[in-house]
């Protein structure tokens, strides 16, 4: 058994946990305030890879022996994570440059998609527009720590050691 893996799945297991929490969360927001669209594809990710890092923890047992497999199975939630967040990303860039070329008209503000001064949130609000800005980032952040960790996971060897290594 690595030390070193399991330290990393442990702080993964937190990172999943975080954003797990702030997709929640944003939803639970978003459906306060009436807005209805929800992106299934990044909840169901966020919530397999928590539940997935946990069991690895706590498991004594692989799901599937073929460590490729496994490496598969786990960059598949990675990966719908990234393409579905960066997706959002680039819909706000795309609707900032919209807004500021063609609807500004005589007003002197321009659209930051990632910033909180268009929106005027101080104090209580500014809360909000952390856990819209959150929503953007930390799926792709997960993502990314997701595939760094199958990587090392690959080149350095299973967390639990197998039958034969007994």
């Amino acid at each position: 058994m690595s030390r070193a893996i399991l330290v990393l799945r442990i702080w993964l297991a937190f990172a999943c946990f975080f954003n797990l929490a702030v997709v929640s969360t944003y939803y639970g927001m978003t459906g306060i305030l009436g807005s209805k669209g929800t992106d299934y594809g990044i909840l169901v990710s966020s919530i397999l890879l928590f539940l997935s890092y946990l069991y690895s923890i706590w498991g004594k047992t692989s799901f599937v022996g073929n460590k490729y497999i496994h490496a598969f199975l786990m960059l598949i939630p990675a990966m719908v994570l990234i393409g579905c967040s960066s997706y959002l990303v680039h819909l706000q860039i795309t609707m900032a440059d919209f807004y500021n070329k063609y609807m500004q008209g005589n007003q002197a503000i321009s659209y930051n998609p990632f910033t909180c001064d268009y929106y005027g949130y101080e104090g209580s609000g500014f809360g909000l527009c952390f856990l819209m800005q959150s929503y953007n980032f930390a799926p792709i952040i997960t993502g990314i720590f997701v595939i760094i960790e199958v990587l090392v996971t690959l080149l350095r060897g299973p967390l639990h050691p197998s039958k034969t290594e007994h």
